[in-house]
């Protein structure tokens, strides 16, 4: 969960300041409410991480 929160930033902050054309600070505001309803206990994460095997 940490990462998922400190990587929302990272992942967030170029796309809709560029191509959705809101301010820093509106962005800002957007993750600040991302994070508390991701911090909320009613809010279940399921990721599904796949990888590939490496030829040896």
């Amino acid at each position: 969960m940490d990462q998922l929160l400190e990587g929302l930033k990272a992942v967030t902050i170029v796309p809709v300041t560029k191509i959705v054309g809101w301010s820093v600070e509106a962005v800002y505001a957007l993750l600040d409410d991302v994070r508390l309803e991701l911090l909320k206990k009613s809010v279940h994460l399921l990721h599904d991480f796949t990888s590939l095997r490496t030829a040896m």
